[in-house]
């Protein structure tokens, strides 16, 4: 069983927890990525205004074919209860190619019942596990029983080996 984390980070916080995820699985890792600058408070409110008006936004090129993988881990972070506009595209773009799919997002303060809801409504497919991880907790590293435990799951699932 071959997997594939696939995430979107502004901030740095999805990257660390999809870092772990690929390490603990001993999989790829791709960042999704678009042209527009989303940093700092102009860029956070270019992300608010995407969210808002539902926009589908440009992504770069992926170096990996999701289509060969047996499992996709898409992740992101939660922006006004919802998945980033990036990983939205992302889902509307490619969820027909994915065969089985496992989400996960990072969120400060709520909405991430309802982002790993949407994501399995963008996407078309239920997933096989989900994770949430406060940004709090990647701040202070407590997060990684977490992702251990989501690690274990997959494992669980996609017995004898996923690799």
């Amino acid at each position: 069983m071959k997997a594939l984390v696939v995430y979107y980070s502004r901030t740095g916080t999805t990257k660390k927890v999809a870092d772990a995820i690929a390490n603990a699985l001993k999989c790829p890792v791709e960042a999704l990525s678009d042209p527009k600058n989303r940093r700092g408070p102009i860029g956070y409110a270019r992300c608010a205004k995407d969210i808002i008006l539902r926009r589908r936004v440009d992504l770069g090129k992926l170096k990996k074919d999701v289509s060969k993988y047996d499992l996709v881990i898409i992740g992101t972070p939660v922006w006004l209860h919802q998945p980033s506009s990036i990983t939205r595209t992302f889902m509307q773009d490619y969820c027909k190619k994915l065969k089985k799919v496992a989400f996960f997002c990072t969120y400060m303060g709520a909405g991430e019942k309802h982002v790993l809801k949407s994501m399995a409504a963008v996407c078309g497919k239920e997933p096989v596990a989900t994770l949430s991880v406060r940004s709090l907790e990647v701040y202070n590293g407590t997060y990684v029983h977490k992702v251990n435990g989501f690690v274990d799951e997959l494992k669980h699932i996609f017995k004898p080996k996923l690799k």
